[in-house]
């Protein structure tokens, strides 16, 4: 089952005439009924109706136009999206959040420090270890 799916037919904005897929036999009605669903959204650069092209129907058709890059295609396929890692994400969140002391606090600053306090022990556990190297030396910064 795909996520994040894009509607092609709603993401890239056109005239109503440009818009209808679809005519009642009687010509009376047009509706957008036939849609390109995507689920790279950024792929994806243009939506058309072709508008004098006879199918033999009441449908018309649609041209979509999209960037495809070999190279991030490649990308995606080594790209780790297994359930099993947003499992282990949410069971340690629930230990986390269970070790929290929940008790009542009658006063509202202390209770907002303990949080922060916390907020700013748990980003220091986050940094990562690699140091960034500087384009500008410590002599040139104070220079600035």
């Amino acid at each position: 089952m795909s996520i994040h799916i894009t509607n092609g037919n709603s993401q890239f904005q056109k005239p109503s005439r440009l818009r209808w897929t679809w005519e009642s036999p009687d010509t009376q009605f047009h509706n957008e009924i036939d849609h390109i669903i995507f689920n790279r959204r950024f792929c994806l650069t243009d939506v058309d109706v072709v508008p004098k092209f006879y199918t033999g129907s009441d449908h018309r058709l649609l041209c979509a136009r999209f960037r495809f890059s070999v190279r991030g295609e490649g990308a995606i396929k080594f790209e780790q999206r297994s359930p099993e890692s947003y499992i282990h994400q949410l069971s340690q969140f629930a230990f986390l959040a269970s070790r929290w002391d929940d008790s009542v606090i009658d006063d509202i600053d202390k209770e907002y420090n303990r949080l922060v306090e916390h907020l700013h022990h748990s980003a220091r556990k986050a940094e990562s270890l690699q140091e960034i190297k500087k384009t500008l030396s410590s002599k040139t910064l104070e220079l600035i």
